[in-house]
């Protein structure tokens, strides 16, 4: 699908493209020397990476990512990324903390996969015509991060999305951007669907909010030229901005069963749940026993618990649920809740004319 792009730059464009890539190349070379000569003392450190005078990470930070050092990521990206991962409450929080640099090095991958390095090599910024023409979806495997299928048009992401098996935790499918015109909580009747432009909003108009460990602050400012072209290191916050699973750090409990984690089978973990839930009876253990587990452990036997003791008693057995379908039942409905009081606050800004 990436190779459908591709195809559609001629042979003169190519060449002229990798031309500017071996200059770019050549001027990355030069920028990482001279990062390098920079003094100590004129550095700050943030999140355990050092960054320039406007706050910028270095090309240390993009080595240990595996990007390339024209993607300038600002460290208020990541310090609201962190806030919002390490906020959040225990249904929503899916890492104990996040890795930035695997982070920015998944956000990568993707972004190259839907786009392509052709059209990203093409030029240093971007401006809102040129996202307009990006492939605006796609489907992929969440542990790997290879993308399996590219969505040109809003439309045809549409389609996939309302045939998607979700079902299959392993899989997702999602926007590359955030899209206004798609965001949650709108009436679904209302198809009117146009490219994602807007690209560091989210469905929190853009702020951050910890407690849900979803929404971020990009402080999109930080990405845009003077003309108001985007940098690449703003469409990589973008990335980041839009996709949960590129996110990679400590998970949790729930992370793990939700597929968050890299290195763990999803399905796997939530049998793996399951049979612990079989094999204990929650309502005899005691404090003692709790506090003997690891800490990730303890909240979740503490939650499921009170869950369990308040989630009413079913005499059909074949109606019983597994602990971890009370749970993610839980996750759904607080998700729920979330999303229709920002749509009511949203209503309520539109009435007093407050774009948000």
């Amino acid at each position: 699908m990436i190779g459908r792009l591709n195809n559609s730059f001629g042979f003169a464009q190519n060449f002229q493209i990798n031309i500017r890539h071996n200059s770019k190349i050549e001027i990355s070379k030069e920028n990482d020397i001279a990062q390098s000569n920079i003094p100590a003392s004129n550095l700050n450190s943030v999140l355990g990476y050092n960054v320039d005078k406007d706050g910028y990470f270095t090309a240390e930070f993009n080595k240990a990512a595996g990007i390339p050092t024209d993607y300038k990521i600002h460290s208020s990206t990541m310090e609201s990324l962190s806030r919002v991962v390490g906020g959040a409450s225990f249904l929503m929080k899916t890492m104990k903390n996040v890795d930035i640099a695997k982070t920015a090095g998944n956000a990568y991958k993707i972004l190259t996969q839907v786009v392509g390095e052709e059209i990203l090599n093409s030029k240093e910024s971007f401006t809102k015509e040129d996202l307009a023409k990006f492939p605006q979806g796609f489907s992929y495997d969440k542990r790997t991060l290879k993308v399996d299928k590219v969505y040109n048009s809003v439309y045809d992401y549409d389609a996939a999305a309302a045939e998607f098996n979700y079902k299959d935790q392993s899989k997702d499918i999602d926007t590359l951007f955030f899209n206004e015109s798609m965001r949650a909580g709108k009436d679904p009747r209302d198809k009117n669907y146009t490219p994602a432009t807007s690209i560091f909003s989210n469905n929190n108009g853009g702020r951050e909010q910890d407690k849900t460990g979803v929404y971020i602050n990009v402080n999109g400012e930080k990405y845009l030229n003077s003309d108001g072209s985007i940098t690449k290191g703003g469409l990589l916050a973008a990335v980041i901005n839009k996709n949960l699973n590129v996110r990679e750090g400590e998970t949790t409990i729930i992370g793990k069963m939700q597929g968050y984690d890299k290195n763990v089978d999803a399905k796997a973990f939530r049998e793996k749940i399951n049979l612990w839930h079989s094999q204990n009876d929650m309502n005899n253990i005691s404090d003692e026993q709790i506090n003997s587990m690891d800490e990730g452990m303890q909240d979740y036997v503490r939650f499921m618990k009170n869950l369990l003791k308040t989630t009413p008693k079913i005499e059909d057995d074949t109606k019983l649920k597994t602990p971890a379908e009370l749970l993610f039942e839980q996750i759904e409905k607080a998700n729920k809740e979330l999303l229709e009081a920002l749509e009511a606050k949203r209503q309520e800004l539109r009435l007093l004319n407050i774009k948000i």
